[in-house]
């Protein structure tokens, strides 16, 4: 019985330190459960931060992007007006050069005046014996030698006026006659008028052959007739075949023609994207842009069809709208080709070319991208410019952004930018960098010594005055294949 007693006991004893166990395990499951449910608290309240960091920083990058596009454009703006005051000093320079040029022609003319007056006065006097007599025989030479340099003057105008193919051993036997002591600013400007007539006359006839040649084969081998021309475009060659060169390289994938274009011009009035923001937005541009224009002859003409060009392309591409610079794409179309033919080839190079398409859209991704491409091409090429003006943190976009809206037309005289603009619709984006490259070549010894302050002013000034010749031989140095150019495009988007 003792025994039944002591067992009970002891059961009892056991199940009441289970039940204290029990109560034990509850109070830890509760504290367990209240921190998990503060753990979920936390949770949610970092999720909550998280999701608000994360739109606070998609907001900053947009503001970021819009700040950065803000003062590019602010950028191309005091560029814009930098150069309008450097092409109105151009201006005044021109002037001033007529000006000593109409000088020095009336001096000419009077001076030929007064030749005039002595061969009246040597003429007069009748070849009989005694007069004869009364002349030295040095001034019987003279008057042959002035009789003989008239005739001369008289045929090579002739010569001038009426160009032969086979005339010019007579003119240059002539020419030879002449002493050089005796030579005159008439005789120089008749005989350069004359072989630049000849050699320009022989040089459009085999132009025009070979052009006709390409033209027929259109359709057969589109990437061998590109490479013919890129061999004729090396030379010079007439300038009425540029505007037809041109629009035959840039296509027409865009499928644009006169109807379309007629259409888009009788919507103007009244398209709700015309406004009156606008119309002062181009025609300011027009105005302060291209003081070049006014050097045309037709120039009020020039700037109507500019002005409906572009507004007709702000029509045709909402997405992309007129922005500025288009104007200098526009003009450089617009004096070689009739006005529908200017807007097809404005719209399809901004199509065609993804450098000016990135450029002209503002598409941040792209373009760090090629500016990431050009330092590392201007690292390679040119390591000692490069590393100095990553030193002073000379930021590239301060020069590339002008020169790649413009496809530099406004860092280059009329004529240097038309042979540049050839390469450019022959080789592609890739021509840009290396034509780049091949300016900073030309002007990296005045670079190298100039500071921070100076070197933009410099960039500017002395881009300008690069001879044509000097700027191609520079750009033959860098060699860099479009395979090559396509791969670093390419792996610089997939970095970023």
């Amino acid at each position: 019985m003792n025994n039944e007693e002591e067992l009970l006991n002891f059961y009892k004893d056991e199940l009441v330190c289970l039940k204290d166990s029990i109560m034990s395990l509850q109070e830890q499951k509760q504290k367990l459960t209240e921190k998990v449910d503060q753990l979920e608290k936390q949770n949610n309240i970092l999720k909550e931060n998280n999701d608000n960091l994360s739109e606070m920083f998609t907001q900053y990058k947009e503001y970021t992007s819009t700040q950065i596009r803000d003062l590019e454009l602010q950028l191309v703006n005091l560029s814009v007006e930098r150069a309008d005051r450097e092409l109105l000093l151009d201006t005044l320079h021109q002037e001033i050069r007529q000006l000593k040029k109409a000088n020095f022609e009336k001096e000419q003319i009077i001076k030929e005046q007064e030749s005039t007056k002595h061969v009246d006065i040597v003429s007069s006097f009748q070849d009989s014996p005694d007069n004869l007599s009364q002349i030295s025989q040095d001034e019987q030479n003279q008057r042959k030698s002035v009789e003989v340099k008239q005739e001369q003057v008289i045929y090579l105008k002739k010569q001038f006026h009426t160009p032969q193919k086979n005339n010019k051993p007579e003119i240059q036997s002539i020419i030879d006659s002449i002493p050089k002591s005796q030579y005159t600013i008439l005789y120089e400007e008749e005989m350069k008028k004359i072989k630049d007539i000849s050699n320009k006359q022989f040089e459009m006839k085999i132009w025009q052959d070979q052009v006709m040649v390409l033209f027929k084969e259109k359709y057969k081998n589109e990437k061998a007739i590109n490479g013919k021309l890129r061999d004729l475009l090396r030379n010079s060659y007439p300038e009425q075949h540029r505007g037809k060169i041109w629009s035959f390289l840039i296509g027409n994938q865009l499928q644009i023609n006169k109807q379309l274009y007629e259409k888009l011009l009788l919507s103007i009035p009244n398209h709700p994207l015309i406004t009156n923001e606008l119309k002062n937005l181009i025609n300011n541009d027009l105005q302060r842009t291209f003081t070049i224009i006014n050097d045309f002859e037709n120039s009020d003409k020039l700037k109507d069809d500019l002005r409906e060009i572009l507004t007709i392309f702000h029509i045709y591409r909402p997405d992309m709208g007129y922005i500025q610079g288009m104007t200098y794409l526009a003009f450089m179309f617009l004096i070689r080709m009739p006005k529908q033919k200017a807007l097809k080839c404005l719209a399809n190079i901004l199509f065609k070319s993804q450098l000016l398409r990135t450029f002209y859209q503002f598409k941040s991704h792209y373009l760090e991208a090629y500016f990431l491409l050009f330092d590392s091409f201007f690292q390679e090429k040119l390591p000692v410019l490069a590393n100095k003006f990553n030193q002073i943190n000379l930021p590239k976009q301060s020069f590339l952004v002008e020169w790649f809206y413009t496809v530099f037309s406004r860092a280059f005289n009329l004529i240097t930018s038309s042979k540049v603009w050839d390469y450019f619709l022959c080789e592609g984006d890739l021509f840009l960098i290396r034509l780049t490259l091949a300016v900073l070549s030309n002007l990296e010894p005045e670079l190298l010594k100039c500071e921070y302050e100076d070197i933009l002013m410099l960039i500017r000034q002395k881009t300008y005055q690069i001879k044509i010749d000097e700027l191609f031989k520079h750009l033959n140095k860098f060699k860099i294949e479009d395979k090559t150019f396509q791969i670093r495009l390419q792996k610089q988007l997939d970095d970023l």
